[in-house]
Formats: structure tokens, sequence, C-alpha cells
């Protein structure tokens, strides 16, 4: 993220705020914007602050007019701002941000943005989006509201969320309380599964959200050329034939640390265990224990 103001009320209609904000060499940006009800948010030259702040018009490179919504935007070395005004009568409550365009992940690759959502809950309403993970993948949500609870959770949980009963979430991607800056910038880090993005507005009033949801897949592993595909298909296979001690069901992902490739479990005795692929060798690793060496991954049968 850039910079950000998120769920700021303005009063009365002419209302504005503006940030200053200097660019130090060519960059793409995601400008995402959200209001109650209708405003204006544009990105302008500093220099056309004095003209905005007097109600005058003014050029923009990007921006929403009564609007809400993701635009993307691209701009050379020089000083900037995002101005937004109050169209309406009475209060408006607004968030932005200004977002490099696809966010860097260490060890990952971009692959695409599969969902882009401009929505509007309805007061005293949710909205839920599916969602599944695949081995050697993890996604990124970024985006805001004007004032919602955000969570992740289990698909298996989705009828409960809806039915406002019990459900099951996690806590490190959810918000809890209404919090306009949720979903935003958190990398998914989840064993492969199906899951969900779940909101609900305990507002009486409907409240706007806008996210865009990215998928980055796992980057070639070091040393003999093996990747992380492969990889991932040898751990798969190690589970089905040593389910004791890499049990599936406790999987924590396939990540990277450095030059490592990685699963890690926890086995029915509470202990964690680990599989490991270091430049083009397979190790593993019982908690208590010490590394034990596999072989070369290349030569596992599959």
């Amino acid at each position: 993220m850039f910079i950000s103001t998120q769920m700021k009320k303005l009063s009365g209609k002419g209302a504005y705020l503006y940030r200053e904000f200097t660019i130090g060499s060519t960059s793409s940006f995601e400008f995402i914007f959200a209001s109650d009800y209708q405003a204006q948010a544009i990105i302008i030259d500093k220099s056309d602050l004095s003209r905005f702040i007097q109600g005058s018009s003014v050029n923009y490179y990007a921006g929403f007019n009564n609007k809400y919504g993701i635009t993307s935007v691209t701009l050379s070395p020089g000083k900037y701002a995002v101005a937004i005004r109050n169209t309406v009568n009475g209060d408006n409550v607004i968030s932005y941000e200004l977002d490099y365009s696809e966010a860097k992940i260490d060890g990952y690759e971009y692959v695409s943005t599969d969902i882009k959502e401009v929505t509007s809950v309805n007061g005293n309403g949710w909205l839920v989006q599916p969602f599944t993970v695949t081995d050697g993948y993890v996604y990124q949500v970024d985006g805001l509201s004007t004032g919602l609870k955000s969570y992740v959770i289990p698909a298996s949980d989705i009828a409960s969320f809806k039915a406002r009963g019990r459900f099951n979430y996690y806590t490190d991607y959810s918000s809890g309380s209404v919090n306009g800056s949720q979903p935003g910038a958190m990398v998914l880090n989840l064993s492969a599964g199906n899951y969900a993005l779940a909101f609900y507005n305990d507002d009486s009033d409907s409240k706007k959200l806008v996210y865009r949801f990215s998928r980055y897949k796992q980057k070639a592993s070091s040393g003999n050329g093996s990747t992380a595909s492969y990889a991932d298909r040898v751990f798969n296979d190690i589970e089905n034939n040593y389910s004791y001690y890499f049990p599936s069901s406790t999987r924590y992902g396939s990540a990277t640390d450095g030059e490592y490739y990685y699963r890690s479990y926890t086995m029915s005795t509470g202990r964690t265990s680990f599989v490991l692929e270091w430049d083009g060798d397979l190790w593993y690793l019982i908690d208590g224990g010490e590394w034990n060496y596999w072989g070369p991954i290349s030569n596992w049968s599959l």
C-alpha cells in the first residue's frame, strides 16, 4: 500500500479532504475508492490543489465522479494529491487506497487478478465470495469498505455464517469488528482446500465494498532445476504413503524460506513434522529429532 484513508466522515455538501504525495520514478498504481453516498475522488497535480479547494474545475489523471470502484493509473515523477469532495447533503463516509499494481510477494510470481469486486452490502446484510486454494499458490486480497466486518472462513461454515450462527474464521485474515481497511493487503497462506471471504454489515444503512483477489504461483526451486510444482507432487505422494507422520489434513501449505521449499504438519501426537526440498535434495524432520536425508528429489518414484 502506498497511501490510504479509511472510514473518514465528510460532513455537508462540498466538504473535502486531500493528501499530497510525491513520486520519484514512473510507477503504476491501483486507485481504490468507496463512499456511502455520491462523492468525487480524483488524483491531481499538487499545483491544482488551490483550484480544487475553491471548487473550480481541474484536470485529473484518474478518478471517480459520483461512483466507486478500482481504476489503474501510471504516474511520472512529480508532486500529486488525492482529492475527495462530498457531493451530497449530509454526512458521507469515504475510504480510499492508492496501491502499487501487482504487489510483490517474496518467492512467488504474479499470475492473475481473478476477482475485482465492486458492490454494496445491504444494511444488516452479508456477502460471501467462495474461493479455492491450490498447492503451490498463495492469494493476495486487497481492498476496503466504508464499514464492514471481514472474515476468511472455511467453506463448510458458509451456511452458518449466512444464518448468523456460530462459525469458524481465521484470525490472521479477519477483522472481527468494523474495519474500513479490510480486506486489505492480506496474503492468504492457507492449506489446499475450499474457503470463503465473508462480509457482514451490522449497520442499518448499506455499506460499500471494493477489493481485488490476485493469484501468485510458487517460483521455481533452486539447485538441480526441480520446480515447486514437481516438489508438490513428491510431497503429495509422501503424504499418501506416510500419512501418520505427514497428515495432509493438518498440512500448513507449501512455503518458501529463501532457498528452501517445504511443508509442515501437526501429527496426532501434537508433534510437528516437516518435509523439505533444498538444492534438489529431499529431507524430513520429526519434531524433537534431527534432519534426515531422503535422497535426490529427482529419484523419487511417482
